[in-house]
């Protein structure tokens, strides 16, 4: 909260993956209030569940690196990796986690969405292919 009062968020800022829940939303409405601070955009950047798990359970990291791989490149789990390592799958990223995960971020999502969509400020757009075109709709949005 304190770097809302600062110079470089005057002109305004974004967050990132928050709130998380309706008790941060909440929270963080009751601080902006405090702050006369307007919350003026809410985007909701959908990307359909498959694709969430297609990606995540494809994930592979490098054990000495930081390397950041994938088995849609053709990589698999063992493989040797650039910092001469081997790649391996995050317990996170098992499918039965992401699906659980998917599941926990679902049910706390949905009253969110429903919070900024009473505020008449929430924005919904499809996301997971072209990063540019959805960065341009981002910035007509803004624009208008």
């Amino acid at each position: 909260s304190k770097k809302l009062g600062q110079d470089e968020c005057k002109k305004g800022f974004i967050l990132d993956g928050y709130p998380r829940n309706i008790s941060q939303a909440k929270s963080l409405d009751e601080l902006f209030t405090a702050k006369s601070i307007s919350l003026e955009y809410v985007f909701l950047i959908d990307v359909p569940f498959e694709t969430l798990i297609e990606r995540c359970t494809g994930r592979l990291l490098c054990t000495s690196s930081g390397y950041i791989g994938n088995t849609d490149r053709g990589e698999k789990v063992g493989d040797k990796c650039e910092g001469g390592g081997e790649l391996y799958q995050r317990e996170d990223d098992k499918e039965e986690t992401v699906k659980n995960r998917l599941n926990v971020y679902q049910e706390q999502t949905a009253p969110i969405i429903e919070f900024y969509q009473n505020k008449n400020i929430l924005h919904k757009m499809i996301g997971g292919n072209d990063p540019a075109l959805l960065s341009n709709k981002i910035l007509e949005i803004l624009k208008s």
